[in-house]
C-alpha cells in the first residue's frame, strides 16, 4: 500500500517543482488515499527467498534444498513470489555467485531493491551426521524475525522430502492431526474478531489480515489462531471445520520474561538493546516474539534466536566461545568466501567481521581478478587481525585500463590541448606502472613514449604565446552582425520554448482536476462500502442465513472494487499530471544566453561608435 511517509511520496512532490497551491493539493490527494484503509481480503505478502548459505557442504547440495523449497512456497499461493533470476541478478556473478548473501543485513537490501515486503533466509550446514536447515522470515520494513523453523534429516534425499512441508509451513498451511504437523489439503474461510479491534491476525504464526476480516485458505484441522495489536496478544487453538463461521479472540496486555544460564556475567543483549549483565537476570517486561540474543564480553561471544512467549519465562543454556574480529578491505569490485569450521561469510568492501577463534580459508574472487591461491588467516581471542589481499588484474582488463589512459591523453592533444608540466609526469608515471605489470604490453610502451616526447616537445619548446593584433574594425562589424543573428534566433527559440510551457501547464491542471474528481467519486464509494461491510457484520453476529450473508458480502466487495478503481484511475490523471508538469522545457538556460549575448552587443555597438 503507497504510504504518505515513504520517501519517494515526497520525491514526487518535490521533483515537479510547482506552485505553493499545487503542491498542497497534491498533499491532500495522498493524504485521501492514506486514510483509504485495505478494502477486500489481505494483500498477498510480496516475498524474496534468498538461497541458502551453505556451512560446511557443497554449493550444489544447497541449490537443490533451495529450490525445493522455493517450489514448494510458490506452490501454496500464499504469497507474490519475486522471480529467482531478479535475485540472482542482484547477487552478481562469480565463483560464489547464488551463494554470496549470507547476512541479513545483505538479505534485507536485496529485497528492499526488489521491493519486497518480506524476505526468507536460512543457513543449510552438514553437523557430524545429519543436515540442518535453519530458516527465518523476516519483515523488509523493520528487520523484525516474524517466523523462525529448524528441520535436520540424516540423509539429503529426506530433508528434500522434509522441505515440502517446511514451506506450508511458512505459509501457515499446515495442521497439527494425530500429534504429528502435516500439510493442510482443505481450507475454508473463517471471520476473525478482535477486542480490541484492528489488530493482525496470525495463523499458525502467519499474518493472514488485520481484524475484523473475513480470512480465506484457512487450513480445516487443528491451527494455532493468534491476535497481536500492540503489546496486546490473545490465542487460541482449535479445530476448524467447514461450520466453523467465526472466531473471537480478547487480546490483553502481554509481556515476556527470560532467563539466562553462563558461567561467564557477560552483557546481554536482546536486538542489539543492551539488557545488562547476565546476573541481572531474570529480565521481564519484554516484548513477546522472536528475538536475536546475544552474550558479548571477555573475548566470548553467543547468539541464537529466542521465542518470547506471553506470560511465561523463557530458560536459555549459554556456552560463549572464545571471539576475535577480522578487519578487512577488499578490492573494488571482488569478493570474498571466509571458511572454517561451522563457518561460513561472504564479505566485500571494508568492514569487520566477528569470528570464532581459529584458523580460516578465505577466497577472493573477481571477473577483473586472476584466480589467486587461497589466502589463511589466523584468528586469536579478543584480537583483532587484518586482512587486505592484493590481486591481479587479468591481462585484457589491465590493457582495457592503459589503452583508456592513454586514447584520452592522445584525443587531448590532437584536439589542442597544451600539456603542463603535471601531464608530462603523469605519463612518466603511466609508463612506470605498464612496465612493472607482470603482462607485456609493448605497443602500449610505444604508444606512451610517443606521448611523452611530443608533450615534451609542446612544454619545452614553445614560448606562450604574445599579443594578439588589435581587432579591426570590419571584423569587429563582422562580429557584430553573427551576434545580431544568434540573438534572433534565440529569441525564437524563447518564444516557442514559452508556448510549450504553456500548453503543458493547462495538461498539468486539466489532469490534476481530474485526479480531483476522481478522489471524490472514491470517497462516495468508499462510504457506501463501509455501510454495506457494517450490514454484512449485523448480519454475521445476528447468525443470519449463509445467502443473505453471501449476498450482502458481494455488495461490499463490489462497492470495494470501485473504490480501488477510483482510486486508481485518481493516481493516473494524478501521474499524467506531474509528468506534464515535469517536463515543461526549461527557459532560464535560454533566458541567460540572450541576457549574456546582449551584453557583448551592447559592448561591442560602443566599440564601434
Amino acid at each position: 500500500m503507497f504510504s504518505l511517509y515513504h520517501p519517494s511520496a515526497w520525491g514526487i512532490i518535490g521533483v515537479v517543482q510547482q506552485p505553493k497551491l499545487m503542491r498542497k493539493l497534491i498533499f491532500l490527494l495522498l493524504l485521501a488515499v492514506q486514510l483509504v484503509p485495505c478494502l477486500g481480503a489481505q494483500e498477498k505478502q510480496r516475498i524474496a527467498v534468498i538461497p541458502f548459505n551453505p556451512v560446511n557442504i557443497a554449493k550444489d547440495e544447497a541449490e537443490i534444498i533451495y529450490k525445493d523449497f522455493e517450489t514448494a512456497l510458490a506452490q501454496t499461493d500464499a504469497y507474490v513470489m519475486i522471480d529467482r533470476e531478479e535475485i540472482i541478478r542482484l547477487l552478481g556473478d562469480g565463483e560464489v555467485g547464488l551463494f554470496s548473501c549470507t547476512t541479513e543485513a545483505c538479505a534485507l537490501d536485496i529485497a528492499k531493491n526488489l521491493a519486497a515486503d518480506q524476505v526468507i533466509r536460512g543457513r543449510l550446514s552438514r553437523q557430524t551426521s545429519k543436515y540442518v536447515l535453519k530458516v527465518q522470515l523476516i519483515d523488509v520494513s523493520n528487520g523484525n524475525i516474524l517466523f523462525l523453523e529448524e528441520i535436520s534429516e540424516q540423509f539429503l534425499s529426506r530433508m528434500r522430502g522434509a522441505v515440502e512441508l517446511l514451506a506450508y509451513k511458512f505459509a501457515g498451511m499446515a495442521i497439527t492431526q494425530y500429534g504429528s504437523v502435516q500439510i493442510a489439503r482443505q481450507f475454508t474461510e473463517l471471520f476473525v474478531g478482535t477486542v480490541p479491534s484492528r489488530a493482525d491476525i496470525y495463523i499458525n504464526g502467519i499474518k493472514r489480515g488485520i481484524s475484523p476480516d473475513l480470512i480465506t485458505g484457512v487450513p480445516v484441522g487443528r491451527i494455532t489462531l493468534s491476535a497481536r495489536y500492540g503489546n496486546y496478544y490473545g490465542e487460541q487453538t482449535l479445530t476448524v471445520t467447514g461450520d466453523t463461521g467465526q472466531v473471537r479472540i480478547e487480546c490483553r496486555e502481554a509481556y515476556g520474561a527470560l532467563q539466562i544460564r553462563c558461567e561467564q556475567d557477560l552483557d546481554v543483549y536482546l536486538d542489539d538493546r543492551w539488557l545488562g549483565k547476565v546476573s541481572a537476570g531474570p529480565f521481564r517486561n519484554l516484548p513477546i516474539g522472536i528475538h536475536k540474543l546475544e552474550l558479548r564480553g571477555q573475548g566470548l561471544y553467543w547468539q541464537e534466536e529466542v521465542v518470547l512467549q506471553s506470560d511465561r519465562q523463557t530458560l536459555r543454556e549459554a556456552r560463549p566461545t572464545p571471539y576475535g574480529r577480522i578487519e578487512y578491505g577488499i578490492p573494488e569490485g571482488a569478493v570474498t568466501e571466509i571458511t572454517g569450521e561451522l563457518f561460513r561469510q561472504v564479505v566485500r568492501e571494508y568492514g569487520v567481521l566477528q569470528a570464532p577463534v581459529g584458523t580460516y580459508s578465505a577466497i577472493v574472487t573477481g571477473k577483473n581478478y586472476e584466480t589467486s591461491e587461497p589466502f589463511s588467516i589466523t584468528v586469536s581471542q579478543d584480537a583483532e587481525v587484518s586482512f587486505a589481499p592484493e590481486l591481479s588484474f587479468t591481462e585484457d582488463y589491465e590493457y582495457q585500463l592503459f589503452q583508456d589512459q592513454i586514447a584520452e591523453a592522445e584525443r587531448s592533444i590532437q584536439f589542442g590541448y597544451r600539456p603542463t608540466s603535471r601531464d608530462v609526469q603523469e605519463l612518466q608515471e603511466l609508463k612506470k606502472t605498464i612496465t612493472k605489470s607482470k603482462h607485456d604490453f609493448p605497443n602500449l610502451l610505444t604508444r606512451v613514449d610517443a606521448l611523452i616526447d611530443k608533450t615534451e616537445t609542446i612544454f619545452g619548446g614553445d614560448a606562450p604565446s604574445g599579443v594578439q593584433e588589435e581587432e579591426s574594425v570590419a571584423e569587429k562589424q563582422q562580429r557584430l552582425n553573427s551576434l545580431l543573428a544568434q540573438m534572433q534566433g534565440l529569441e525564437l527559440d524563447l518564444e516557442s520554448l514559452s508556448w510549450k510551457r504553456r500548453r503543458r501547464a493547462i495538461g498539468g491542471w486539466t489532469s490534476f482536476g481530474f485526479s480531483m474528481t476522481s478522489v471524490g467519486v472514491a470517497g462516495v464509494f468508499y462510504f457506501l462500502a463501509n455501510d454495506a461491510y457494517k450490514n454484512y457484520l449485523n448480519l454475521v453476529y445476528a447468525g443470519a442465513p449463509s445467502a443473505e450473508k453471501q449476498e450482502a458480502y458481494s455488495i461490499t466487495q463490489k462497492w470495494r472494487t470501485a473504490t480501488i478503481a477510483a482510486l486508481g484511475t485518481s493516481g493516473a490523471f494524478l501521474i499524467t499530471s506531474s509528468i506534464f508538469w515535469i517536463s515543461r522545457p526549461s527557459i532560464r538556460t535560454v533566458n541567460d544566453k540572450l541576457e549574456s549575448l546582449k551584453q557583448e552587443i551592447d559592448a561591442l555597438q560602443k566599440e564601434l561608435q
